[in-house]
């Protein structure tokens, strides 16, 4: 049976697990067989693709490389479908030369008309400098065009870079042959190496200026902070770098980056030990608005900052873009009692982030797993919050929706640990583009949840609508259907990670799962990464009526 959500508010029911009361509701009949004509689209089992971390000559699965720990998607050739680079933190590097947990990259090129290309992978990088062990090249990934020259680039970070753990990023500048081997700019925090800081740990992209160049955010969420408060360790902080012509190069006069940390003027809240700031980032125009240069429009990308260890529950920061790029003047600092929920000790809000305009009105809207949530009597099962955004105005805090497993699949699916909302992603299965060429159009929520059934861990998928996400149609998919067995290893991992693009470059979005502890002939924790794609009614896992089925009506 299809049920299409007209309006609901969130309740919490007798057994304390959140659902969602639906004072009015559409019935449709049930389905009685697969949905007929090209106008159906949606995630399919026919042609996904399952990647192991292979024997790439001179470099060869180990125990725990942990391959598909970080995915990111661009277009790095511009030939018009996505590619997706995989990070491997945990590598041993080159056989005969190995040193403990140096660290790779690898990248996949997508062919329009086909998908990611099976074989080898395309293009192997890491580091070719200060390799040392520890190094964890590979442990963030995100894609923009930092140069602006129409070609996707690829910022790798690799935190442990340094005896002292400073961190260091690596730029790759996409172009007609993709990738390069070599990184054409690579620099620790621009501020000045700090201790144990590990910048890179976490990356995201997004033109806050609305320049047509694309930043890049770089997330220290183990950072230590001085401030005149004290000294603080595990406070966190972000950088953000401006690109520009030339790329990423934060060094050049005049200094063209941003550190945001809670001691800076106008940051609300102030820096505590264990805060984590910069655990989590995602970019979204949350306010929608824009900036013309020339004949085209850019939008001022916002940026959402988790910080899930703040005052041992979690928050999230809100700093808007400008001509001026992120300023701290008019953040907002966003706590789950700031909604009368009443937060727990270690529920962790803010742990994971997406930004994605899930209904439709141009702003885009946000979505914050607490993974750690208690829900009743049951312990870490998980809640995603999400916060719709308003032209102009930004967030309107009086639509806010709570998600759990409960208000998808009802109450009997939500256990201890399943941790709900560990990982987020977005995607966009009917777009449409605008007159500079951007998409735009309703967005679908990805939610991981790696404990689900046994630590197997599983995968919902939320359908956007007009009035905002619904269970409309939604996807049940689980580890044990890719041999994830109870309580192994490998367990537990799958649903940790994603990375959404359209790599067949059909106009609809795919998804890309990460696997990495799964193991791979028999190597523990070698790694893995699922791709399905997007596609017309091929078989029943397309089927309506099955709450474990997903599809979408499109144009």
């Amino acid at each position: 049976m299809r049920i299409e959500i007209l309006s609901a508010v969130p309740r919490l029911v007798p057994n304390g697990l959140l659902a969602l009361a639906l004072p009015t509701l559409a019935l449709l009949a049930p389905s009685t067989g697969f949905a007929q004509g090209p106008g159906w689209v949606g995630l399919s089992s026919v042609r996904s693709q399952y990647f192991e971390n292979e024997d790439l000559l001179f470099y060869v699965p180990e125990a725990f490389d942990n391959f598909g720990a970080a995915l990111a998607t661009g277009d790095f050739n511009g030939d018009g479908a996505d590619d997706l680079a995989t990070g491997i933190p945990y590598d041993n590097g080159q056989a005969g030369f190995e040193m403990n947990n140096v660290g790779l990259a690898i990248v996949r090129y997508g062919i329009p008309g086909f998908g990611l290309e099976t074989g080898l992978a395309d293009t192997v990088l890491r580091d070719t400098e200060d390799v040392a062990p520890d190094d964890n090249f590979g442990f963030a990934l995100a894609a923009g065009d930092f140069n602006g020259d129409g070609f996707d680039d690829l910022a790798v970070g690799e935190p442990g870079n340094h005896v002292l753990n400073y961190g260091k990023v690596h730029v790759f500048y996409g172009s007609p042959g993709g990738i390069p081997v070599l990184a054409g700019h690579r620099f620790w925090y621009p501020g000045g190496a700090l201790e144990n800081c590990r910048f890179g740990s976490v990356l995201a992209a997004g033109d806050f200026n609305a320049d047509s160049f694309d930043d890049l955010a770089a997330g220290m969420p183990q950072c230590m902070v001085w401030s005149n408060q004290g000294i603080f360790d595990d406070v966190g902080a972000v950088v953000v770098i401006e690109g520009n012509s030339g790329g990423l190069l934060p060094t050049q006069s005049p200094l063209n980056f941003h550190l945001i940390n809670q001691d800076v003027a106008g940051i609300p809240d102030s820096p505590e030990t264990g805060d984590q700031f910069g655990f989590s980032l995602a970019v979204g125009n949350f306010n929608g608005d824009t900036q013309s240069i020339g004949n085209e429009v850019y939008d001022f990308d916002d940026l959402a900052i988790g910080a899930p260890g703040e005052d041992g529950v979690g928050a999230v920061l809100i700093i808007y873009g400008s001509p001026w790029n992120v300023l701290p003047g008019g953040s907002v600092f966003l706590r789950e009692s700031d909604w009368g929920s009443l937060p727990e000790l270690d529920d962790f809000f803010g742990w994971s982030l997406a930004a994605a305009d899930f209904d439709g009105n141009g702003a885009d809207d946000l979505a914050i797993g607490a993974p750690y949530e208690d829900l009743g009597a049951r312990t870490d099962t998980g809640m995603v919050t999400v916060l719709y955004g308003q032209m102009f105005t930004g967030f309107d805090f009086g639509l806010n929706e709570w998600w759990s497993q409960a208000a998808i699949y009802g109450s009997g699916f939500a256990r201890d640990f399943d941790r709900f909302g560990h990982a987020l992603s977005a995607l966009r299965f009917d777009p449409h583009w605008d007159a500079v060429g951007e998409p735009f159009g309703i967005s679908t929520l990805v939610i991981g949840t790696p404990g689900m059934s046994t630590f197997q861990g599983g995968v919902s998928v939320v359908r956007g609508t007009t009035a905002g996400l619904g269970p409309v149609y939604k996807v049940g998919l689980f580890g044990w259907d890719f041999g994830a067995a109870p309580s192994t290893p490998e367990s537990g991992s799958f649903g940790s990670v994603f990375a959404t693009g359209d790599f067949d470059g059909n106009g609809h979005e795919d998804l890309a799962i990460g696997h990495q502890q799964r193991a791979v002939g028999g190597i523990p924790g070698a790694g893995a990464e699922l791709v399905l794609y997007s596609s017309t009614f091929a078989d029943g896992f397309d089927r309506l009526g099955d709450i474990f089925d997903w599809s979408a009506a499109v144009p």
